[in-house]
């Protein structure tokens, strides 16, 4: 089972423990690679992807510049890298990766001043964030008994998130379409 979109010219999913991105090279033949989660470490492999931490996400979604990664095991308020998974998924956590140019694939998912990166706990309950779904200019986010609203604003918070239901949600990946 995957979940993903297509970003800038790269496909950017999830699938089985990894987030991967495949793309066009510059030769123009495709490429299939474990998602990068820390440009800065991109020289060391160890901790330079998703995989090679350990940190995966069970609903992957893109959106206007980034991509967004959903019910995730990677560190709360990722600042840094290295330190290992915590053992469980926080099915609260909503990553994004830094803003991305056109034909570029996502290399940032580490918080820091010189990018878009972030990361936030969704609402008061631990259900898990069960789908993604753009909206307009609108990401709605999808638990399974609640549903929000995320909508880009720049600056520092890079994202407003409303509350917009806490009765009703979705049950799982794909069980909501765009009409």
């Amino acid at each position: 089972r995957w979940t993903g979109g297509y970003l800038k010219g790269s496909f950017c999913f999830q699938f089985e423990k990894g987030l991967w991105t495949y793309y066009p090279d510059a030769a123009q033949s495709n490429k299939l690679e474990p998602m990068i989660f820390d440009k800065e470490n991109d020289a060391d492999p160890d901790f330079s992807t998703w995989e090679a931490l350990g940190y995966s996400a069970k609903v992957v979604r893109t959106w206007k510049d980034f991509c967004f990664a959903g019910n995730t095991n990677a560190r709360h308020s990722v600042t840094s890298v290295g330190d290992p998974p915590p053992p469980d998924f926080n099915s609260n956590r909503i990553m994004w990766s830094h803003a991305v140019i056109e034909g570029a694939i996502p290399t940032d998912w580490v918080v820091r001043d010189s990018n878009e990166a972030g990361n936030l706990d969704l609402g008061d309950t631990w259900e898990p964030a069960t789908e993604m779904l753009p909206l307009g200019d609108n990401l709605v986010v999808y638990k399974g008994n609640s549903t929000y609203l995320m909508d880009y604003i720049g600056g520092q918070q890079i994202f407003r998130v409303r509350l917009i239901s806490n009765t009703y949600g979705c049950t799982g990946p794909d069980a909501v379409a765009e009409y």
